[in-house]
């Protein structure tokens, strides 16, 4: 990432930790086409649209909160109220860590997919509780792997993001000012760049998987 797209985005008050998601997500947007459903996202016009084809996605906003501008208000804990096969893609930022059923969440993320179709989810590992009680887990490689074993995934990738310096200026991230940012953000980022374990610690895992159910309309 460039110094200059990284002040942009700490003055547009992004923290550590979603600039490096949204890093990654850029990576993997230019293939997006079709139906998309954005799991867990309000209804907002959120900072990864930027990164996607204009006319090449359609994307469904859906969320748990009545209160929040998504078009489908549902719980994600229970069945999803879409027929199977419907979409193409399914995203699912800073979802999982909230549900109490995320093995049914996976089940349901295939059955609603078509055939082949991806879902892109993260998993935060170092992060601090948000929302308490509600934030419920944490997740390894091994335990992702376990979590979608039996829903009709194949895990295609496990991309890691930040390590361990960035992952302790982000524990603080709320409580510094927008002057020490910079600094800190870019020092943290070097050390991680020659810190030879820091994917053994990251902020999250970005998540890939291919739906390999056959599914039927």
């Amino acid at each position: 990432m460039k110094v200059l797209d990284l002040i942009r985005e700490i003055r547009s008050r992004k923290t550590l930790t979603r600039i490096l998601l949204n890093t990654k997500i850029k990576e993997l947007a230019i293939c997006l086409e079709g139906r998309v459903y954005d799991l867990g996202s309000a209804g907002g016009n959120s900072s990864y649209y930027r990164f996607m084809r204009k006319g090449k996605v359609r994307i469904s906003t859906v969320d748990i909160d009545p209160n929040s501008k998504a078009e489908v208000i549902t719980d994600l804990n229970k069945s999803f109220p879409f027929r199977s096969g419907l979409a193409d893609i399914i995203l699912a930022f800073n979802v999982v860590q909230y549900l109490e059923n995320p093995k049914l969440f996976f089940y349901e993320g295939s059955r609603v997919l078509k055939s082949q179709g991806v879902m892109y989810c993260n998993f935060p590992f170092v992060s601090p509780i948000q929302d308490h009680p509600t934030d419920l887990y944490r997740y390894t490689p091994s335990s992702i792997k376990l979590l979608v074993k039996d829903s009709g995934f194949n895990v295609v990738g496990l991309i890691p993001y930040g390590g361990r310096f960035s992952g302790v200026v982000s524990l603080f991230d709320h409580n510094l000012s927008l002057v020490v940012k910079p600094f800190l953000y870019i020092g943290a980022l070097l050390l991680d760049y020659f810190d030879r374990e820091s994917k053994e610690c990251p902020l999250g895992y970005l998540t890939i998987l291919s739906n390999k159910k056959q599914t039927k309309d």
